[in-house]
């Protein structure tokens, strides 16, 4: 069995982690569009609560957002919709958030336990950490909480495809010998 290098120990160490991991930042003009599904995550509450929140974790650059709420599509006129703006300033892992509370005189904001929220930005980078979505329908509490993890960056995608491709060329290539 072979050595394995120093050079290759270093590279998965040091280099994978970094490239398997895309960063969730929004530039201005771009949209993030989240459709989700309330499940129930506990017991019946007393509570009525009928809310959502959405987290940003503080950078140091400043950056604003509009985030609009939908209880079906985005084509609909949206149950909620704001500007969030960060003057900057801030470092991860600390967040800045902003949240609402429905009116309960009102039906649900989500009556099928499903909708979108769009997240759009508006100037600066902003990067999105979590939404959290709860209602309380007929004595049943339902909520979401969907923290924003990242697709695999262009690098990560690249990474695994070269390794795959020198994993099969070595297997064909083993395979050819013992013909």
């Amino acid at each position: 069995m072979k050595k394995v290098s120093a050079k290759l120990i270093v590279f998965f160490l040091f280099l994978v982690p970094h490239a398997c991991f895309g960063e969730l930042f929004l530039v201005p003009g771009q949209t993030f569009t989240l459709n989700f599904t309330l499940l129930p995550i506990q017991a019946a509450q007393p509570s009525d609560i009928w809310d959502a929140q959405i987290y940003f974790l503080q950078t140091a650059e400043s950056w604003s957002v509009k985030i609009e709420f939908f209880s079906n599509a985005v084509s609909e006129v949206p149950l909620e919709s704001t500007t969030l703006s960060w003057p900057g300033g801030g470092s991860s892992p600390y967040t800045i958030g902003w949240g609402i509370v429905f009116n309960k005189e009102v039906p649900p904001p989500w009556p099928n336990l499903q909708g979108i929220v769009r997240v759009t930005d508006l100037t600066g980078i902003s990067e999105l950490d979590r939404i959290l979505a709860h209602e309380d329908v007929h004595g049943g509490f339902y909520g979401v909480d969907y923290v924003a993890i990242p697709e695999p960056s262009v690098l990560a995608v690249f990474v695994c495809g070269i390794v795959l491709f020198l994993r099969s060329a070595k297997l064909c290539r083993n395979v050819s010998h013992h013909n």
